[in-house]
């Protein structure tokens, strides 16, 4: 929950690759945000699971959600051992508004009045995945009444102020009439990223504090500068609210939140079900080492940039590198090896200085990554020891030069000699130890580049 009304102390940002499971979590929410208690179809429970059993701790009492029987769709409700009514007022204590990635809504709709108190009641996990939001005219019709604040909020997300009416049709039909300028045209001629802001915004600004919001992949058809836009909402709401999203996006890993106290989570598929790996707090400290928002690196300002963010989406075997120079050439050297290529996903633009390889394991060991390789120069072959120790199921390796390429001497640095000559040509000298180090990484990661 959110800490002393600081911003980013409030948020859980999920990640992971497609199929991971994270859709699952959005889900186990959504199962305990209406006022009746959800069924588990086969569809919805995986038909292999006979039972499921979700437990959901309040900083007052835990309670737990379960299959009746083995076998059986309904559920009962259990606070602190007791089992409770199927329905009753702690069912409905506590609200949670999941707002699914599936958000758009009928263009055209009949008129639904009614309050935010309603529409929750009416929430809570469908039978199966809907391809639409159900029932939300009913929110149109009540925001349309007060929408001073649900317009204040897109127009700072849309960087313009929206125009927007519900209209209704010759035949009967109510539907969004949009407005710019002298042109006009309904929600079903509207952009999708628009209709899907709709429902963001009405759970931001219809919630309140102590309230939790679940946002299933929020980025869906934005365009980036409203992306970012949603980020610093998003981080300023949860200093008040508990807000949990699951996303694709690095621009969600919010290094800003993270160091206020965000919780940051990768859930990974194990084959026999899935996993969730948590930042824990000598993660966040080794992340401050790296990138600290407070004392930003203005030599290495990228060391944690959106290319280092994508780390938290990609499947396993990462290798770190110390700097920029090495992840621009280190394929070059491949590429005159007969592996061809560097086993493995590159880690961002480098981790910003040998000194910092040690923070960015710790970072990685959290996520649950398991595969993962060091490149480091030879002058500092001293610290693998370190760093095998700390770390003894990543591999760390010097390569057979100082550097991946030629420097110039300095005045106050003589001149050195890389892997690379004139940052082109590997050296013949190093050519066996590199092919060597890298079909190391490559059985490691247990990856097959031929086609």
């Amino acid at each position: 929950m959110p800490v002393g009304q600081r911003e980013g102390s409030g948020l859980t940002v999920i990640t992971g690759a497609n199929n991971s499971g994270k859709s699952t979590v959005i889900e186990a929410l959504r199962a305990r945000s209406g006022s009746q208690l959800p069924t588990f179809s086969e569809g919805v429970r995986n038909k292999h699971a006979d039972f499921v059993r979700i437990t959901y701790t309040f900083e007052d009492r835990t309670e737990v959600i379960e299959s009746r029987t083995v076998g059986s769709s309904q559920s009962v409700l259990v606070i602190e051992g007791e089992e409770a009514a199927e329905r009753g007022g702690a069912v409905e204590s506590d609200p949670i508004r999941v707002v699914p990635s599936r958000r758009g809504f009928q263009p055209f709709f009949s008129r639904s009045e009614g309050t935010l108190v309603d529409y929750q009641r009416n929430g809570g996990l469908p039978a199966r995945r809907l391809s639409e939001l159900s029932s939300f005219e009913m929110r149109l019709f009540d925001i349309e009444k007060s929408p001073s604040k649900f317009n204040n909020l897109l127009e700072e997300l849309l960087g313009y102020v929206p125009n927007w009416t519900i209209d209704q049709s010759s035949e009967g039909n109510h539907y969004i009439r949009l407005r710019n300028g002298s042109a006009s045209h309904s929600s079903d001629g509207a952009g999708e990223g628009v209709v899907s802001l709709f429902s963001i915004v009405d759970a931001l600004t219809s919630s309140t504090d102590g309230n939790t919001i679940a946002i299933d992949e929020p980025e869906l058809s934005l365009h980036p500068a409203i992306i970012r836009r949603l980020v610093r909402v998003i981080v300023r709401a949860s200093a008040s609210r508990q807000v949990v999203v699951a996303t694709h996006s690095p621009y969600f890993i919010d290094p800003l939140a993270i160091a206020q106290g965000a919780s940051l989570i990768r859930v990974t598929s194990e084959g026999k079900g899935s996993a969730t790996h948590q930042l824990s707090e000598d993660g966040r400290k080794a992340l401050l080492k790296i990138h600290n928002p407070g004392k930003p690196n203005t030599k290495a300002p990228h060391t944690f940039g959106l290319d280092a963010r994508e780390l938290f989406f990609q499947d396993d075997g990462i290798v770190l590198t110390e700097g920029q120079d090495d992840v621009m050439l280190y394929p070059v050297v491949a590429s005159q090896l007969p592996i061809g290529h560097v086993p493995g996903h590159l880690f961002g633009w480098g981790v910003g200085g040998a000194g910092n390889m040690r923070h960015m394991c710790q970072l990685l060991q959290d996520m649950g990554y398991k595969r993962v390789a060091g490149l480091l120069d030879s002058d500092q072959k001293v610290t693998i020891p370190i760093l095998e120790e700390a770390f003894p199921s990543y591999k760390f390796f010097a390569i057979p030069a100082k550097d991946v390429r030629d420097k110039d001497a300095v005045e106050s640095r003589g001149a050195v000699t890389g892997l690379l000559h004139d940052g082109k040509t590997l050296r013949e000298e190093f050519r066996n130890e590199m092919q060597c180090i890298f079909e190391i990484i490559q059985n490691e990661f247990r990856i097959d580049y031929e086609l």
